[in-house]
């Protein structure tokens, strides 16, 4: 059975990453028997434009039907906050991640020193 993926707590957080994060943040995790495997973020960027990271330990490249799902949790939560554009570096290691991006509802709009940048806009 693959990981139960849930709006995260300050708990999992910490478990995730050592200690609490610096700023408020809205996220969602994925828990593989209670051990977070996999966090998704919104954070802020610059005006009204939020960020869309995702940070996964290696065990959970196997779920991807629930990386997939967590990515929407994290649209849908910008959608209903009323959050016009989410903004992402596209990962260039990952094989089809210009597809998956397409398929979350991103579009590629520019390339800068840290890569592709997509945008989603709700």
């Amino acid at each position: 059975m693959g990981p139960t993926v849930r709006p995260a707590t300050q708990r999992d957080l910490v478990s995730f990453y050592g200690e609490a994060p610096a700023q408020s943040v809205r996220a969602v995790v994925a828990d593989l028997g209670g051990e977070i495997i996999a966090v998704g973020s919104l954070v802020y960027l610059s005006g009204s434009v939020m960020g869309l990271r995702m940070e996964i330990k290696p065990e959970m490249r196997r779920y991807k039907v629930s990386l997939h799902r967590g990515a929407k949790m994290l649209l849908d939560m910008a959608k209903r906050a009323g959050i016009p554009a989410v903004a992402a570096v596209r990962d260039a290691r990952e094989p089809r991640s210009s597809q998956w991006m397409t398929r979350l509802g991103f579009e590629h709009v520019s390339d800068n020193q840290d890569g592709e940048v997509w945008i989603w806009r709700g």
